[in-house]
């Protein structure tokens, strides 16, 4: 891990990983909305630079980071992880998160994607870029965030599936 955090890359442009991917303008952010697809149908949301999730391809959310503290999935459960910089190293102190958290930190995803899905369903948004330019990437979104209707289920691990 790097001792000293930069400023996000271009992930219109650097997200190779995300073959499927989009940049938009939400007129209700102060930072641009980017999303992605994965080959096997996982998703990533990044809502500016936090917060950001990642689920794999059934829907589950496997990661997240939401205000400074990164948050992955643990046998269907979440746990947080801070770091804390030393003077020759960077160590992360876990959290579990106990049932309640668990519950309002969904709430709070749920919520988030539940705010896109209005914006795009109402065409609140503009559209930066994508890739690649022959996809209806942004109909696609608006199929995976309808899929997300509901309570978010926690991975049973943080990789992709």
């Amino acid at each position: 891990m790097a001792r000293q955090e930069q400023e996000r890359e271009n992930l219109l442009r650097d997200a190779k990983s995300l073959p499927e991917r989009a940049e938009l303008i939400v007129s209700n952010r102060n930072e641009n909305v980017f999303f992605g697809f994965r080959r096997e149908g996982s998703c990533s949301v990044y809502l500016g630079t936090d917060p950001v999730y990642h689920f794999n391809s059934a829907g589950e959310l496997r990661r997240a980071f939401v205000k400074g503290l990164l948050y992955k999935a643990d046998r269907g459960r979440l746990a947080s992880l801070k770091r804390r910089r030393q003077d020759h190293e960077v160590q992360l102190r876990r959290h579990d998160l106990n049932h309640l958290e668990i519950i309002d930190f969904c709430q709070q995803v749920e919520q988030d994607l539940a705010e896109l899905k209005k914006v795009i369903k109402s065409n609140q948004y503009e559209l930066v870029g994508q890739v690649p330019e022959t996809v209806d990437i942004i109909a696609k979104f608006s199929q995976w965030l309808a899929q997300q209707d509901g309570q978010i289920e926690i991975a049973e691990l943080p990789n992709v599936k």
